[in-house]
């Protein structure tokens, strides 16, 4: 599954400085700490800061797995519309009966998310109250800069994925055309 890198890491980010501040969103400035804390914690390794690694990962996978084996999957796609995705997954894995996800999955308008439902109540049941929540709007100049530092791993990707005739997801168009503005 890929997905956007610099939204992933904003957020991660966002939750690590939660934890190590005992603090709120309110009070938690993003584009502070991704400006000017984070350049330490790229030099230093951290998960929360690497750079787009899908086409590393790509090649490790490649020397284990054929193509056909290799299942691309874009997470935001993921995220708006789990039913037609899940039915490709089932379609690759030749799953037997397949499952009928828009009976077994219903979206949340609280939560903003699609969550499963149960039965027999046929209401839905969500993850916990700390999954779906909201995060602060990033600045521009923040965007700008997280969008040109994953730029050289979403122009790898994208070539990859072209290679592999696979789709481009619209997040990775998006970060793209960013590039020629």
């Amino acid at each position: 599954m890929i997905q956007q890198p610099f939204t992933i890491r904003s957020k991660k980010w966002l939750l690590r400085m939660k934890r190590r501040q005992r603090n709120n969103f309110g009070t938690l400035n993003i584009d502070v700490s991704l400006l000017e804390c984070m350049p330490n914690t790229w030099r230093d390794g951290s998960r929360t800061s690497l750079p787009n690694k899908y086409v590393s990962f790509y090649v490790e996978y490649d020397c284990n797995y054929s193509l056909e084996q290799i299942m691309i999957i874009d997470g935001e796609e993921l995220k708006s519309d789990p039913v037609s995705v899940m039915t490709r997954i089932q379609m690759f894995l030749k799953v037997d009966p397949m499952i009928d996800y828009s009976k077994q999955i219903r979206f949340n308008t609280k939560k903003g998310f699609f969550c499963p439902v149960s039965l027999p109540s046929n209401s839905t049941k969500c993850l916990g109250k700390g999954k779906g929540r909201k995060y602060p709007d990033m600045m521009e100049e923040t965007e700008k800069f997280l969008r040109e530092y994953y730029m050289p791993g979403n122009v790898a990707l994208s070539k990859l994925l072209t290679k592999l005739r696979q789709p481009i997801p619209i997040w990775l168009e998006q970060d793209l055309s960013h590039q020629e503005i």
